[in-house]
């Protein structure tokens, strides 16, 4: 189940090809599967956020570069959210002004439903934020890992891999470090904000 619902967080129109880190898990699971109602105890969620206590610290590097696309990824969130606001304020605030010649009530108004619009759109985009798996499966999808980086932090609380495991984790590690974050997680003007910017002026 964990494997279907993993294929869904990722970005349409990428593929992971074999998806052998993935299978991965599948297979550690079925060599030693323990206690039904213990497994599904500790089996991780796709929302949760791995913290540096649960992972071993040879990860902690990748779940700061996980949290940093995070915030980058929020950002673009917040600007496009509250770019969209400020249109319909600005659209509201022509009409108003076509209407009426007090136009400082109408910018003292405008200012009003800005700043409570920035409220409303971070809070939006704070409680609907990815969690840490998401965003490596993000990574994964960016950078065409093929799940390497989702993986590492899937099975980040062993503390003492080895074989496949131990191999899989030094590859992500590995292609990871050559890997520039903030090329890939550009922070962009939104596409409405010349929009935004023509109803201004």
């Amino acid at each position: 189940m964990l494997f279907r619902e993993k294929t869904q967080v990722s970005v349409p129109g990428n593929s992971s090809g074999p998806a052998y880190f993935s299978a991965l898990k599948a297979f550690w699971g079925a060599i030693f599967p323990g206690h039904p109602a213990q497994s599904r105890q500790k089996q991780p969620s796709l929302s949760q956020d791995f913290s540096k206590q649960d992972c071993t610290p040879e990860l902690h590097g990748l779940l700061e570069t996980l949290q940093s696309i995070r915030k980058r990824i929020m950002a673009n969130v917040f600007l496009g959210g509250w770019t969209a606001w400020s249109i319909w304020i600005l659209i509201g605030l022509i009409v108003v002004l076509a209407v009426s010649v007090k136009l400082a009530i109408a910018m003292i108004l405008a200012g009003i439903l800005a700043a409570a619009g920035a409220g409303v759109v971070l809070l939006w985009t704070w409680r609907t934020r990815l969690s840490t798996y998401q965003t490596a499966c993000r990574l994964d999808s960016a950078a065409s890992l093929q799940d390497r980086a989702s993986t590492a932090i899937y099975l980040g609380d062993m503390k003492n891999p080895d074989g496949m495991i131990e191999r899989q984790r030094g590859d992500a590690l590995a292609r990871i470090a050559k890997m520039d974050p903030r090329g890939l997680f550009p922070l962009r003007a939104p596409a409405a904000a010349r929009r935004a910017l023509a109803l201004f002026l």
